[in-house]
């Protein structure tokens, strides 16, 4: 997070002034808003009508042709992003992933700066909209699957440490799930 606030910072310093030795290149960005990643981010997604004004254009792109372009590589950002979250499901879905993922996108699009978790709603999605049982156990699995690699680590143990532990409990990166079909193998055999 601190690196990320870094980068925003100098990109808004290194922005500030380049507008300062072209002036009259884009006023309104001059102006521009104190939440200006906020709204860059409802704009690239869609769920705001961009203000094309923010925009210098060029010799070659109008500024809406500019915003354009930052939507559609976000969309296929956000694509490649779901579809690494969730390799199993996506050899399961086969020709029918980007029909069934984009479905998913379009009602459930991320809501954070973050693409780490864009898969946590999926397997929801996928019951409410009736798809095979086999489609949202696996993408549970694999949401699960992802949730253990941002858990924190425990403490290490020791025959000290553990004589003065309460009873045994699960680690934090354990999830109990159960399932009607044995989709961990099935997700290991695709996966090879």
């Amino acid at each position: 997070a601190e690196c990320a606030r870094g980068h925003r910072e100098k990109a808004l310093l290194l922005r500030k002034e380049a507008m300062r030795s072209r002036p009259g290149i884009m006023p309104a960005a001059q102006k521009m808003a104190v939440d200006w990643q906020d709204r860059m981010v409802e704009w690239i997604s869609n769920r705001e009508d961009p203000d094309i004004s923010w925009f210098a254009g060029g010799p070659v792109l109008t500024p809406g042709q500019q915003i354009e372009i930052y939507r559609e590589q976000y969309r296929l950002r956000i694509y490649d992003a779901l579809v690494e979250d969730i390799p199993g499901l996506a050899k399961i879905l086969g020709d029918q992933a980007e029909e069934v993922l984009w479905g998913y996108l379009r009602d459930c699009p991320p809501d954070t700066w973050t693409l780490s978790r864009i898969a946590d709603r999926l397997p929801d999605w996928l019951k409410k909209n009736n798809f095979p049982e086999l489609w949202q156990e696996m993408a549970l699995l694999e949401v699960r699957v992802g949730e253990v690699f941002e858990v924190e680590a425990g403490l290490p143990l020791s025959t000290e440490r553990l004589a003065t532990l309460p009873p045994l409990k699960l680690a934090p990166h354990v999830r109990l799930l159960r399932f009607h079909q044995d989709v961990h193998h099935f997700r290991s055999d695709l996966l090879e």
